[in-house]
């Protein structure tokens, strides 16, 4: 017979004995042959089942304190390390899960998970970043009500209060910028629109384009257009511009249809104003006071003409100038027209001239058509110089000279209306007969007062043993007075 030991009688290492005695306790709830020797030395080999009652710490208190485990559950109410957590395992889609790294996600498995975070249908990672599909908020969020951002954020995603609606794109109520606050509508900090307590600035490539100050003032850079509406008491409209003011002495305007331009009467009476312009150019004025210098000659006469005939050649009057040479070579005929004292008269001053004039040969022919001197070449003068059957522009500086072809005479006699236009300290400019084809000189441009004076020199010369002739119809002088 074997005699119990003293842990099979109850006591301990110490030899304190409690109740009840070990095989008391375990032996209704530990099967499998259990060696109490190795339950009262702190040991438990091999595995074991709980078929009934639980293991407890000596501190449970359910609910607050110490733990409790049972074939049917467990309390745990201290602190507990766990590895990791995955309920119901590791493998079911339909899963929770918290791994060592401090991850914790749902609906998916480990594996899927440690593929790509995004497989979870929601998560929270150690970084604090969260993936959730549906969130119910009750209280605040950073400091502000919850009801009252579902109140201004639209189940679609739209912000919508009293003041702004970006679901329809409006504006509601006021908003109060500070002094540095703008509505920017801009690409960069160079291009957009700005609009501010200050006023409004548009901007192109760092440039300013557009400005209005809050003083009203604004600055444009491009082109206005206006079909209809009215500028400082100016009205518009698609063909006229015009201001009808208190009087008809303070109205002027322009309609494009009828007249371009009128002054002295108001929009509705502008066909009687005293001063008008019709499309055609012709001008109705009440008094003119001119500043320019202007002489148009038809030659009615001859006097105050000086005159110079080399060889038996001919000076006359028939239906305008009419110079006739002789048939010797070299033979000429000349009239020049000069004034004196010539103080008004300059090169520095605009000038336009113009000779209506028939050409009678086309071959062995010098024609000098100017204004200034044919003393030289090179003396100070603008015109014509017609060189058999070639029309040449030609300008002299008191230097040297130049000329450029305008038009060849293919067949005589023709008239031409030849005409030259002084822009002082730039060019000379010439046409024959159109207008709209126009040829320049501007390396020899006369300038100063030397033979400004000399409002008209012409020459016909012939070059053969035959007589030439020309005959000026009318000539027309303008020079500006400024």
């Amino acid at each position: 017979m074997t005699l119990p030991t003293i842990y099979e009688l109850g006591f301990d290492p110490l030899l304190n004995r409690g109740l009840p005695t070990m095989p008391d306790v375990l032996q209704s709830s530990i099967s499998n042959n259990i060696s109490t020797g190795v339950l009262g030395s702190g040991e438990m080999i091999g595995n074991y089942t709980i078929k009934d009652g639980y293991f407890q710490s000596s501190n449970f208190v359910s609910g607050s304190a110490g733990w409790q485990l049972s074939p049917t559950g467990a309390e745990i109410n201290v602190s507990t390390a766990i590895l990791s957590l995955d309920i119901p395992d590791a493998t079911t889609a339909s899963s929770f899960h918290t791994d060592s790294d401090g991850n914790s996600y749902w609906g998916c498995n480990v594996a899927d998970f440690a593929t790509d975070n995004d497989n979870a249908k929601a998560y929270i990672l150690k970084t604090g970043v969260a993936k959730l599909q549906d969130v119910s908020v009750v209280g605040t969020i950073s400091g502000r009500s919850t009801a009252t951002i579902a109140s201004a954020i639209n189940a679609s995603g739209n912000f919508i209060d009293a003041n702004l609606d970006t679901s329809g794109k409006e504006i509601l109520g006021d908003f109060t910028f500070g002094a540095s606050g703008a509505i920017k509508m801009i690409t960069d900090a160079d291009n957009g629109l700005w609009i501010s307590p200050t006023g409004i600035l548009a901007k192109k490539a760092g440039a300013n384009t557009f400005t209005i100050g809050i003083d009203g003032s604004p600055t444009f850079v491009g082109t206005i257009t206006a079909s209809a509406g009215s500028i400082g008491g100016w009205s518009i409209a698609a063909t006229s511009l015009y201001y009808d003011g208190a009087t008809d002495v303070v109205s002027s305007g322009m309609s494009s249809v009828d007249y371009p331009f009128y002054a002295g009467a108001k929009y509705a009476n502008r066909a009687t104003a005293p001063f008008r312009v019709t499309p055609e150019g012709r001008a109705s004025v009440s008094s003119l006071a001119r500043t320019d210098l202007h002489w148009f000659e038809m030659f009615s006469s001859l006097d105050n003409y000086g005159q110079t005939i080399v060889g038996t050649g001919t000076i006359g009057l028939n239906q305008g100038l009419a110079l006739t040479t002789s048939g010797a070579v070299n033979d000429y005929c000349e009239v020049t027209r000069g004034v004196a004292p010539s103080v008004d008269f300059s090169w520095d001053k605009a000038r336009i001239i113009k000779f209506n004039v028939r050409i009678n040969y086309n071959s062995s022919q010098n024609i000098y058509l100017v204004s200034g001197s044919l003393g030289t070449y090179v003396a100070r003068k603008m015109g014509f110089w017609i060189d058999d059957n070639i029309i040449y522009g030609w300008s002299a500086d008191g230097a040297d000279n130049e000329t450029i072809q305008l038009a060849t005479i293919a067949s005589a006699p023709r008239d031409y209306l030849l005409v030259a236009e002084l822009i002082p300290g730039d060019s000379v400019v010439f046409y024959v007969n159109n207008p709209s084809t126009t040829y320049s000189l501007s390396n020899y441009v006369p300038s100063g007062n030397t033979d400004a004076g000399s409002p008209i020199q012409a020459e016909v010369q012939t070059t053969t043993t035959a007589q030439r002739a020309i005959t000026i119809g009318y000539y027309d002088f303008w020079q500006a007075n400024i």
